[in-house]
């Protein structure tokens, strides 16, 4: 979990984010957004729908 970003891959549905995503907390379920997305949503704490948003 703590490298995914450097391979452009992102924790989908973190369990913290539960009431942004409507989803509960998945720990297998990974998304591909590319390396410089995947940087900066880790690096803000962003999930998705954040990302999207801002």
């Amino acid at each position: 979990m703590s490298h995914c970003w450097e391979y452009g891959f992102i924790l989908r549905y973190p369990e913290d984010k539960c009431a942004l995503t409507g989803i509960s907390y998945e720990p297998w379920h990974y998304r591909y957004v590319g390396k410089e997305t995947a940087k900066k949503i880790t690096q803000d704490g962003f999930c998705l729908e954040e990302y999207l948003l801002s």
